[in-house]
């Protein structure tokens, strides 16, 4: 694999200083990316014309701390590059040794903005050209050891902040930010127009444009229509913290605190995306019981993102229970006309059934009632008086999604044995389910042997107590 790498040799001789052109301050960028020795910034597939003698302009806001070290501010994989060189100068490098620019002895610990045009040729001090804060600058070759520049062209991959390889060569200390690359030279009305501006993305010639910020730790988006997002790597710590509370068998609050500069945040479980916008937490429901599930957040604008923050949290253990069951139920009146009749009776509430249990063996609904009785306790009914019509609807209200358990289709007698209405097998019925059963789903059938009245021919009342139970097993 060819290694990439920004070549930069020691100088060895002494040039006296000098005085660089340069404009009145101007206002420095809202925001930047720190960098400090450790850190840096990729962008690959950058559609730059490589053509012999075309030429390219790239720019951004500097601020460099200063110090006795060589900083890469741009690079090529091509050994070329922008850098300030541990000797005292500011150019370009085309990885001879060589510098082509300018003392950098004022240029430390203030914001810059610098803009270079880089051929792809043999850069001259006529061929190439450096601005600082808008103001062209007189250039000079600058040798270490007698070498010249040699022909060196950009390339689709740009290094910012550092030369990157795994020992993170040359790399910047101070901020960065708003770098913008062109095809062709700017000219300096071009560069001082816009350089106080935040551009659309879209302008002519423009092939890449990233806007750093204290948030864009992990990616910087390309704002143009290429889209091509710079890596941002080193040693930059996430600005989250990720707690779970609420935490049940079926879901868990998931809570982030707010980040400067962010406007949206990114929520993944596992490898999906669960939720994304302004809010600073999320219920994550619809999870399996006594499970890890890993958690990634991620702060976001429209610059880029942060780092992400990864967390585990873990659910409460499961249970198979009955949460719901008709506690009222309505028959009509029945006068005795000395033959056998049917009433029938309507519940006004749904059962609800919950199965969280990790390990499932099945589950099913049992229903049985007592036999009818007086309410003075003096007359009981014989049994197999009293049926259940089979359950209308099943549905899942919460949980992972199964197949619907299974509803016995025909009408029972509850008042001897107890019947299942509903059966699910062990790959079935996981989570919360409402089930329903029919208008008049009880039915009473009376015979006049053993229906009676008050011994003064007033109506009397009857009652049966309904026991519904849910049972492991389908």
């Amino acid at each position: 694999m060819k290694k990439l790498s920004v070549l930069v040799l020691l100088f060895s001789i002494l040039v006296p200083n000098f005085h660089i052109a340069q404009a009145a301050e101007i206002t420095p960028p809202a925001s930047s990316l720190q960098f400090s020795g450790n850190e840096g910034v990729t962008v690959n597939n950058i559609n730059s014309n490589q053509t012999t003698g075309a030429k390219s302009t790239i720019e951004a806001w500097v601020k460099w701390n200063g110090g006795n070290a060589t900083y890469l501010v741009f690079g090529f994989d091509t050994s070329y590059g922008v850098i300030f060189h541990k000797t005292g100068y500011f150019g370009i490098n085309t990885g001879q040794g060589e510098i082509i620019g300018v003392p950098s002895s004022n240029l430390a610990g203030r914001w810059l903005h610098i803009a270079v045009v880089l051929p792809n040729a043999k850069p001259t001090a006529q061929n190439a050209k450096i601005y600082i804060n808008g103001v062209l600058q007189t250039l000079n070759l600058y040798k270490s050891d007698g070498r010249d520049s040699i022909q060196r062209s950009v390339s689709k991959n740009l290094f910012i902040g550092e030369n990157h390889n795994p020992n993170y060569a040359y790399p910047f200390n101070g901020q960065i930010s708003q770098v913008r690359f062109w095809n062709g030279e700017r000219t300096q009305k071009k560069i001082t127009d816009l350089a106080n501006s935040v551009l659309n993305g879209n302008e002519a010639n423009l092939l890449g444009y990233w806007i750093f910020d204290n948030l864009t730790t992990k990616y910087s988006y390309d704002q143009t229509s290429y889209q091509n997002n710079a890596v941002v790597n080193g040693n930059y710590a996430t600005p989250l913290s990720l707690t779970a509370t609420a935490i049940t068998d079926m879901g868990m609050n998931l809570n982030w605190n707010a980040v400067s500069r962010a406007t949206n945040y990114e929520l993944v479980n596992g490898e999906q995306k669960v939720y994304e916008g302004p809010n600073l937490s999320f219920h994550d429901q619809n999870l399996q019981s006594e499970t890890n599930y890993s958690y990634k957040v991620i702060a976001k604008n429209d610059n880029g993102e942060s780092l992400p923050l990864t967390k585990s949290f873990t659910t409460a253990k499961g249970e198979l229970a009955i949460l719901q069951v008709p506690t009222n139920i309505s028959f009509n009146p029945i006068t005795l006309n000395g033959e056998i009749q049917k009433s029938f009776g309507t519940f006004s509430q749904s059962i609800i059934i919950k199965d969280t249990r990790k390990t499932r063996n099945g589950w099913k609904l049992m229903v049985s009632a007592t036999s009818l009785k007086s309410s003075d306790g003096l007359k009981t009914f014989p049994k197999e008086k009293i049926a259940m019509k089979p359950v209308a609807t099943i549905s899942q209200k919460s949980g992972l999604v199964a197949t619907k358990p299974t509803v016995i289709n025909n009408t029972q007698i509850i008042d001897s044995t107890a019947k299942k209405l509903v059966s699910a097998n062990t790959n079935t019925g996981y989570g919360v389910f409402e089930i329903n059963l029919p208008s008049q789903a009880l039915e009473l059938t009376l015979n006049p042997e053993n229906s009676y009245v008050n011994s003064n021919g007033s109506a009397l009342s009857y009652f049966t107590d309904l026991t519904w139970s849910i049972e492991e097993g389908a």
